[in-house]
C-alpha cells in the first residue's frame, strides 16, 4: 500500500484502488492537556523565606488498548527562572484532585519568573508562566504576640517582642494567665503597620 491519509492499492496507474480516511471528530472534552499555577498569584510580593508553589493539571484520557502502547507516568515539572527546564523541579502531583505542589526553597529577593508544564513521559505540554516577586525584608519589620482569654481580643498596650523575625521564638510564661482556655496572637509588623496576624488556642493548667 502507498500513501499516508490517501491510500492506494492494488495495480498501478489508471488501474489502481483508491481508498482515502477522513479523521474522526475530536471529542469537546477529555484531551486537555497542560498545567496551570494558582500560587504565587502574577505579580504577587511573597515573603522572604521558603517557597512553595501550587497549581492545578489536565492529562488528555488516552484511552487504553490491549497492547498498551500508550505512554503511562504522568509528572509536572516546575523550573524557576529557566523557560528551558535545565535543572527541572518534579512537583507532588494529586492526580485525582488535579492538583500539585512544588517546593522552590529559599528563593533570593526580587523578580522571578515561574514556569510550569505537564508531561506523559517525555511528551510535554505547552509551558505556562507565573512573574512573582520576593520581598526583602526592612530592618523595621518585627514579630510581636501577646497572650488573652479565649472569645477576647488583644490589647494594644501588650504586645511584646518576639525574638527573630523569619524565624521567630518567644516563652509564655502560664502561671501568669493560670488555669483556662486561652488565644495566642502572632502579628507581623512593618513600622507602625500590621501586615499579618494569625492566632492559636492553648489550655493552661495554671501550675
Amino acid at each position: 500500500m502507498i500513501g499516508a491519509r490517501a491510500w492506494s492499492f492494488g495495480y498501478e496507474g489508471q488501474h489502481r484502488s483508491l481508498i482515502t480516511i477522513i479523521p474522526a471528530a475530536l471529542p469537546p472534552t477529555g484531551l486537555e492537556f497542560g498545567a496551570a499555577i494558582n500560587s504565587p498569584a502574577a505579580g504577587e510580593e511573597v515573603p522572604n523565606g521558603e517557597v512553595v508553589a501550587l497549581g492545578t493539571v489536565q492529562f488528555p484520557d488516552l484511552g487504553s488498548t490491549e497492547a498498551g502502547d500508550h505512554p503511562t507516568r504522568k509528572h509536572v515539572d516546575i523550573s524557576v527562572d529557566d523557560p528551558n527546564f535545565g535543572l527541572p523541579i518534579e512537583a507532588t502531583l494529586d492526580e485525582a484532585s488535579g492538583t500539585w505542589s512544588a517546593p522552590l526553597g529559599r528563593l533570593t529577593p526580587g523578580a522571578h519568573t515561574l514556569y510550569a508544564r505537564a508531561a506523559i513521559d517525555t511528551n510535554y505540554s505547552p509551558v505556562t508562566s507565573r512573574s512573582f516577586t520576593v520581598s526583602v525584608l526592612s530592618r523595621d519589620e518585627r514579630v510581636e504576640w501577646q497572650v488573652v482569654a479565649n472569645d477576647a481580643q488583644p490589647d494594644l498596650a501588650y504586645w511584646q517582642p518576639a525574638n527573630g523575625v523569619l524565624q521567630y521564638s518567644f516563652e509564655i510564661n502560664t502561671r501568669v494567665h493560670g488555669k483556662g482556655t486561652f488565644q495566642i496572637y502572632v502579628r507581623l509588623m512593618k513600622g507602625d503597620v500590621q501586615v499579618a496576624i494569625t492566632s492559636v488556642t492553648a489550655k493552661f493548667s495554671g501550675k
